[in-house]
């Protein structure tokens, strides 16, 4: 579905099988572990925009899933 629409934002995972993800987005490229509450609030903002990117994404498909 998602190769098939041409939506690029986020790129596949390149092997399906056997895995528990399908799109590949890095969170923290450089965690820095010694301050937690930055971490956590960079985690939880790329979060929400990944996952507010993707409900847009399927809430504009014509068909039904």
């Amino acid at each position: 579905m998602i190769t098939e629409s041409g939506w690029g934002k986020y790129p596949l995972v390149p092997a399906v099988q056997g895995e528990d993800e399908i799109l590949v987005h890095t969170l923290a490229d450089r965690p820095d572990f010694s301050n937690l509450d930055a971490l956590t609030r960079q985690i939880e903002e790329k979060t929400l925009a990944f996952t507010a990117n993707v409900e847009r994404f399927l809430s504009g498909l014509s068909q039904p899933l």
